[in-house]
Order: C-alpha cells, then sequence, then structure tokens
C-alpha cells in the first residue's frame, strides 16, 4: 500500500508545483501588461550564439536583421506598447542610445506581439530613433528564448553575453556597455 501512496503523493505535488510555476509566470504576447516582467532586470551573464532573424521594420521600408551581430556590441530590447514595463524602460533605453551610438554600440528594439500603430505611438513617443522590427509572430522572443517582457539582450559579435529580464535601468546598462566598450579599446 505505502509502495502505491507514496508515488502518487509525490507526483500530484510535483504536478501541482509545475502548473503553479507555469501559470504564474508572465506569457509573452498576453496582453496583460501586469502579468508582464515587472521588476527591475538583473543582468544575467550568458555565453551562446545569437540567432539569426530578419524581420520587417515598424515602419514598413525595410527590414530589420541580424547583420550587424556579428561585428560589433548590440542591444536587442524585446517590447511591445501594450506593456507597461517597457514603456517605464523606453526614457533609459533612449538615453544609453543616446549616450553609446558614438562609442560604436548598436540599438535594435523589436515590437513584439503587438500592432503597427501601436508600436509606431510607442517609438515616437518616446522618440527612439534606432531601428525597431516588427514582429506580430513573437518569432523572434522565440529564437532567442524570451519569457517574459521587456527582456533585452546585449550581444558582443554575434554571442548573447547578458540576458536582462524585466525593465532596464540606465545605470545597470552603462556598467555593462562601459565594460564591454573598455574591452575593445
Amino acid at each position: 500500500m505505502a509502495a502505491i501512496v507514496f508515488p502518487v503523493l509525490f507526483l500530484g505535488a510535483g504536478l501541482g508545483a509545475a502548473l503553479y510555476f507555469l501559470n504564474s509566470g508572465p506569457v509573452l504576447g498576453s496582453g496583460d501588461a501586469s502579468s508582464a516582467a515587472d521588476f527591475v532586470a538583473t543582468p544575467v551573464p550568458e555565453n551562446r550564439p545569437a540567432p539569426s532573424f530578419s524581420v520587417p521594420s515598424l515602419d514598413g521600408l525595410h527590414a530589420v536583421t541580424s547583420a550587424a551581430l556579428a561585428r560589433r556590441v548590440v542591444v536587442i530590447n524585446l517590447w511591445a506598447s501594450w506593456c507597461a514595463p517597457c514603456r517605464e524602460e523606453a526614457p533609459d533605453l533612449r538615453r544609453l542610445w543616446l549616450a553609446y551610438r558614438a562609442k560604436g554600440i548598436g540599438f535594435i528594439g523589436i515590437d513584439h506581439a503587438d500592432t503597427r500603430i501601436g508600436g509606431r505611438t510607442f517609438r515616437r513617443s518616446f522618440g527612439l530613433g534606432y531601428p525597431m522590427g516588427f514582429d506580430p509572430e513573437g518569432k523572434v522572443a522565440s529564437d532567442f528564448g524570451a519569457i517574459g517582457l521587456p527582456t533585452t539582450y546585449v550581444i558582443d559579435r554575434g554571442r548573447i553575453v547578458y540576458r536582462l529580464l524585466g525593465r532596464v535601468r540606465y545605470d545597470v546598462m552603462a556598467k555593462i556597455l562601459d565594460g564591454l566598450v573598455a574591452t575593445k579599446g
């Protein structure tokens, strides 16, 4: 009897924990801004190849691709106009872009599971002038393994060196970027 009861209890507890974990996290593309990563991001070091991608630009005039990733440091930010933390981090991203573009660091935004109108309005509202891709199907996020919005990746010559899930802050990103610029100098 105990040989049957213990495995059933163990399986039930494990299944319950798994269901809780799966249902408690953010779901990309859900449109529920309150379930997105609503915390300040902590950089997580990584060392893996960045996936290649090509998506239409937010303005629809050209493609935004991963071609630049092999040659330099690039910050890729996955965002959506319906994402409250994305709105909170946008001013810091703009400041970072303005401060680091002269140092050769590229920035790419990927508008995830959104509408072009929403994305364009967001971009204009925050003065984001770096390339913006439009990815209504969420393929880029899926290929990168993103689990919530916003998610930001720092890529150095084609390799992801940091992943940040949640709202980025200027000071945290500046420290990372300054370190990468110093190693290039």
